[in-house]
């Protein structure tokens, strides 16, 4: 029996933490819009780090784009709007996720002199998407989820 799969240190392992993130790592990052607390651990890289603070940042220009970007697959799909963490609201933010690969990246790897200003953005979008990990793009589509039947409800009143 090897060390991994002797009974006696699956009993030391389970006890140990993830380290701490370091200080210089961004408080915004372990928030999604909804105040929806995402571990440390879902965030291993400065890249994933600055992909997802440009993509919940809600008054920049890729948040705005990410928005019209959800409605037009929630209308596309008939999707609910998921609002918690299942294994339904998953398979649905993982085909919002390839959606946003197909519409935004459909044949554009990157932007070309003289190219339009939008087209930048939803490139950019898609690779902040593509450097996310699953547990994140959850998180985003939940918390669009939400902002959507916020905005729906208000609408109704």
């Amino acid at each position: 029996m090897d060390q991994a799969t002797d009974p006696a240190n699956k009993d030391s392992s389970a006890e140990r933490k993830p380290p701490a993130p370091a200080a210089s790592s961004s408080s915004t990052v372990t928030e999604s819009t909804e105040s929806e607390e995402i571990p440390y651990d879902s965030i291993s890289t400065p890249d994933m780090i600055n992909a997802y603070n440009a993509l919940v940042d809600v008054e920049g220009d890729t948040h705005a784009v990410i928005v019209e970007a959800h409605r037009a697959f929630m209308d596309g799909t008939n999707n609910k709007l998921f609002v918690k963490r299942t294994i339904p609201s998953a398979k649905a933010a993982m085909k919002f996720r390839d959606y946003i690969f197909s519409v935004f990246l459909g044949g554009h790897d990157e932007v070309d002199e003289g190219e339009d200003d939008s087209l930048a953005v939803r490139i950019s979008m898609a690779h902040d998407f593509s450097r996310l990990n699953s547990d994140l793009v959850i998180g985003i589509f939940i918390s669009l989820n939400k902002e959507m039947k916020k905005s729906m409800s208000k609408a109704q009143c």
